[in-house]
């Protein structure tokens, strides 16, 4: 079962589709295309489930001092979204808002975009 935890300040912005994608470290869990994904908040042994949503799709994604690079699926090339909506649709004010929350954690890495509903960069 795919469960995604998150912080208690991104569950109004997931449940008003604000926030519609989110960026995680590739672990054990292997996130697919069309698997429900359990969002849920709080400690892990006592977590509050407060939405399910079908996952669109994931890619690899790389965050470094003023880029971002996400793969395709099929990994046949990149895109360079805008970085201010890329932001935004993972829950932050903008990209400076973003990094901040990243730094020192994850600036250079692959790590796993995790899509549940079309983001406005895409178009």
């Amino acid at each position: 079962m795919p469960i995604l935890n998150f912080q208690r300040r991104f569950v109004p912005k997931i449940l008003d589709g604000s926030k519609v994608h989110t960026i995680r470290d590739f672990g054990a869990r292997d996130f697919r295309s069309g698997q429900t994904l359990y969002m849920q908040t709080g400690p892990r042994f006592k977590p509050e489930r407060f939405a399910t949503h079908p996952c669109l799709r994931v890619r690899e994604v790389v965050l470094r001092p003023g880029t971002c690079m996400i793969w395709n699926e099929d990994f046949t090339g990149f895109t360079m979204p805008p970085l201010d909506q890329f932001a935004r649709a993972d829950g932050f004010a903008n990209w400076d808002d973003l990094q901040e929350f990243f730094r020192g954690r994850m600036e250079g890495k692959k790590r796993r975009l995790i899509q549940w509903a079309p983001a406005e960069w895409e178009k």
